[in-house]
């Protein structure tokens, strides 16, 4: 009997051992899969996602040739700063400081600084046909180099986009259509950016958007599970009118939206004002007037004098300042 006992607890011990090997073999890769120094995504799940973030809580903004800061791109600046809070917003510009009166009132907030970056001028050997070919280049770089989140300087994130950090890459993708680039949300090892930049050895300079959406979409097809698809609530494929003709209220249940504005010139051709300034968006009715003073004033409501048109953003600094970061 006490023999039978002592071969159990040699039984036990050796069996103990054996699991601990076991599971001690699968321990590295288990802790590299959930930490945010994630390096093999192979077993990455973009429908559920990780437990908690694995992209770093910053934004990248980026402005090459034209230094000037204008309104639209202050408005922009402050949307994603106020609603997302980020740790650091870079500007990443082929300067070392922004031009313009509106920059003024930006450049001291907390995380907001401009990163002095060369503008690509060729990929893998052949000429960048565009500055926008340029800044597409720049985002793909700058991803695989930090994570982040990149936006477009006409994207106004209207709430928070901290549930899509835990996942190796989000974007803008809608049915039956191209994906939209104007807002990428992505782990600077995503397998995805690799392929994405991997593309533009298939460069089309005369192609608007070959390589910034209809290759990389192309590639996406064949494996979607590269990526956590957004089809609507990003707001890359919306109609210029429910912007700028008339006034929309469900914008504000988007995560984003892409104003269009560099393309206003031709789509809204019969609008009276050209240009928006501190101004004319007191008064504009349509859905980008709300938009705008949203960040301003904190109100979607019409300013009718001048004593209720300062530009308040305290209600922004407190959040920032007691928020707790996670990266």
């Amino acid at each position: 009997m006490l023999r039978k006992s002592f071969f159990r607890l040699i039984y036990t011990i050796i069996l103990f051992f054996i699991v601990i090997f076991i599971i001690s073999s699968y321990l590295p890769k288990i802790r590299s899969y959930f930490t945010p120094e994630i390096i093999d995504f192979s077993l990455a799940d973009n429908i559920t996602g990780f437990a908690d973030p694995i992209v770093p809580n910053i934004i990248h903004f980026f402005k090459f040739r034209n230094h000037n800061f204008t309104f639209t791109d202050m408005i922009c600046l402050l949307a994603a700063w106020c609603n997302q809070q980020p740790n650091q917003l870079l500007i990443h510009c082929d300067c070392v400081e922004l031009e313009g009166p509106y920059w003024n009132h930006v450049k001291n907030l907390n995380g907001v600084q401009v990163h002095p970056m060369n503008e690509p001028r060729a990929v893998f050997g052949r000429p960048l046909s565009s500055v926008y070919h340029a800044g597409d280049i720049a985002r793909l770089v700058v991803l695989s180099r930090y994570g982040g989140i990149a936006l477009d300087f006409d994207t106004y994130v209207i709430q928070s986009l901290d549930k899509f950090r835990h996942y190796e890459l989000s974007l803008g993708w809608s049915i039956g259509k191209s994906l939209g680039c104007q807002i990428i949300i992505a782990h600077k090892d995503a397998r995805f950016l690799k392929l994405w930049i991997d593309s533009y050895r298939s460069y089309r300079p005369q192609q608007w958007y070959y390589n910034a959406g209809d290759l990389p979409t192309k590639i996406l097809e064949r494996s979607p599970y590269l990526v956590h698809r957004v089809p609507f609530k990003f707001g890359v494929d919306l109609d210029v009118d429910l912007l700028y003709k008339t006034n929309w209220p469900s914008w504000r249940r988007f995560y984003a939206i892409h104003l269009l504005l560099r393309h206003r010139s031709y789509l809204d051709q019969r609008s009276e004002i050209s240009q928006f300034n501190e101004e004319n968006i007191r008064s504009y009715s349509h859905t980008f007037g709300e938009m705008a003073r949203m960040v301003l004033y904190g109100s979607t409501d019409a300013v009718n004098s001048t004593e209720n048109s300062k530009w308040s953003f305290d209600r922004c600094q407190v959040q920032y300042e007691h928020r707790n970061f996670k990266v």
